[in-house]
Parts: structure tokens; C-alpha cells; sequence
């Protein structure tokens, strides 16, 4: 991915995927080199080039079984489900206490712990106050 001496990218890339294509018959091989060609074309500003290229060529390269791409699932997962508490969390604060109910998700914006948040939920249920929703959730350590 360096000087192309004035060959159109699209055309080095493509030469570069049927190379590995040629030389690496293993899949999982095959997939770590189309990755490292992915991260370098980062640094030139072809990312989108070589994506579309891998695309259109047979390269089977199955991106759900790819660690990376499973991680980055798992964690879009827990962070919408973290959203999601939070926003019925302020929804059930402002609805039970108002205003003074609100203030408190300053606090709880800072806890990146889904069990804890449950916790939290279900303790608004039963607190009759701001002040026993806050010593409930101290009592039961944030």
C-alpha cells in the first residue's frame, strides 16, 4: 500500500487480493491478510476501495465468524442495553418523583454495570421517596 507509481488504486488492490487469493489457501489465513490489507488501507484512505473490492471478489471470507466482528456485536449489545436501562431508569424517575427524581441519573450515568442498574430499576418500584430511593441504592452499594 505504498507509492502506486501512478497505477489507479482500484486495480493495485485488486492485484493484491487475487495474490493472497492465489497464495493462501486456508481460510483463516487468507482472512488475517484481507484484515492487515484492511488496516493499511486505513492509512491511505482506501478502506472503503478495499472493502468493496473483497466483496465483489470470491474470496469467502464470512465477517460473523470473525473475532473482531463478534466482539464489536457483544459490544454494541451490552452498551444498547446499558442505554436502554438508563433511558426507562429516567423515564421511571420522572414519572414517580419528577424533577428531584431526575437529578439523580447524573449519579447513575457513571454505573456501566447492567445488574446494578436491574437492581436500581426494581428498587424505584418500591421506594415512596427520593430519599429512600437514595438510601436503597446506597444500602445496596451503587
Amino acid at each position: 500500500m505504498c507509492d502506486f507509481a501512478s497505477k489507479d488504486a482500484t486495480i493495485v488492490i485488486r492485484h493484491l487480493l487475487c495474490r493472497i487469493k492465489e497464495t493462501v489457501a486456508e481460510e483463516a489465513k487468507r482472512s488475517k491478510y484481507i484484515r492487515q490489507l484492511e488496516v493499511l488501507s486505513q492509512l491511505r484512505g482506501l478502506h472503503e476501495n478495499v472493502c468493496k473490492e473483497v466483496n465483489e471478489m470470491a474470496l469467502v471470507y464470512d465477517i460473523e465468524k470473525d473475532v473482531r466482528y463478534r466482539q464489536g456485536i457483544e459490544k454494541g449489545k451490552f452498551e444498547g442495553k446499558l442505554e436502554g436501562l438508563l433511558e426507562g431508569i429516567n423515564l421511571s424517575l420522572d414519572i414517580k418523583f419528577g424533577a428531584e427524581g431526575v437529578s439523580l441519573m447524573n449519579t447513575l450515568h457513571n454505573i456501566n454495570n447492567i445488574e446494578k442498574l436491574e437492581k436500581i430499576k426494581n428498587i424505584i418500584k418500591d421506594a415512596a421517596s427520593v430519599e429512600e430511593l437514595k438510601n436503597k441504592v446506597i444500602m445496596n452499594g451503587k
